[in-house]
């Protein structure tokens, strides 16, 4: 099965990796019956879908690029971190997550 949230898709093989691919806010990509337009519906849908998402966990924080850490600051408050490097970045995030 494919799931999908955001820009980021992973396939689930067992019943287990799709109970925690849903957990961490995936959903269930339709089957595209003509080509990628399916693929690009369920693409936009889940990006309307992530704005209204909750804030990442720790875990989550490793596996964003630097522009999703930094929104994810400014979510959070964190003032100008325009000059942070990744690697800082998911430093100040834990620390005030």
């Amino acid at each position: 099965m494919r799931m999908i949230r955001g820009n980021v898709e992973r396939i689930a093989e067992t019943r287990e990796r799709t109970a925690r691919l849903l957990a961490e806010g995936f959903t269930e990509m339709p089957e595209a019956s003509g080509g990628d337009q399916g693929v690009s519906e369920a693409a936009g849908q889940a990006h309307q879908d992530s704005e209204n998402e909750p804030l990442a966990p720790d875990e989550q924080i490793e596996a964003m690029g630097v522009q999703k850490l930094r929104t994810l600051a400014k979510k959070r408050g964190l003032g100008s971190c325009s000059g942070l490097s990744r690697e800082q970045l998911v430093a100040v995030l834990r620390e005030n997550g």
